[in-house]
């Protein structure tokens, strides 16, 4: 290996590593994306929650840390969390932070069918704060059986609502825009 190839390794690593323990610094559960970032916002204070998705509810995210990184899962929907133009993906393979377009050439490919192209609902992270709740029942089965076990936080709930998920996932529904990849990239964060 040739020196400067040995040195970018090394920095690679070194990279990689202080992204893992910035990531493991911050409260995360398999699965329950939506709950990751509402801690991470409530910590960070600032920024916006971004809900991935689509009209089917399949939306192709590659590098991500549930498959290979050459191949995409199909999330019926994500959460990730934009600060300062860098984005926050406990689930991704890629840094933690990243930059935003980084992220988003790596993880969203154009060449995607149509109907699994993600879109984004961009929600500033004070509202998502005061509005989101989530008492875990998309996560149960029809015995009643968690499918995903669940974080050991208390649910999150407001004083209007114990369950609100799907009114965020649902990219019909207009309160917050609704951006395609390339919007987003040139969204003013």
């Amino acid at each position: 290996m040739a020196p400067n190839s040995r040195l970018q390794s090394q920095f690679i690593c070194l990279k990689k590593n202080k992204a893992a323990s910035l990531k493991h610094s911050y409260k995360y559960c398999p699965f329950y994306c939506e709950e990751n970032i509402w801690h991470l916002a409530n910590q960070i204070k600032n920024g916006h929650v971004i809900f991935i998705s689509n009209a089917l509810r399949q939306t192709a995210v590659f590098n991500q840390l549930n498959c290979f990184a050459d191949e995409a899962i199909f999330w019926d929907y994500h959460v990730v969390l934009i600060k300062d133009k860098q984005v926050y993906d406990f689930d991704s393979r890629l840094g933690f932070p990243i930059a935003l377009s980084d992220y988003l050439q790596q993880s969203f490919q154009k060449d995607i069918a149509a109907e699994h192209q993600a879109k984004f609902k961009v929600i500033p992270a004070t509202d998502f704060l005061a509005k989101f709740a989530s008492d875990r029942r998309h996560m149960v089965d029809d015995d009643g059986l968690f499918i995903a076990d669940p974080p050991d936080w208390d649910c999150i709930t407001t004083n209007e609502s114990s369950f609100n998920l799907d009114a965020f996932i649902d990219m019909t529904k207009n309160e917050y825009p609704v951006l395609s990849r390339d919007e987003l990239e040139q969204h003013m964060f």
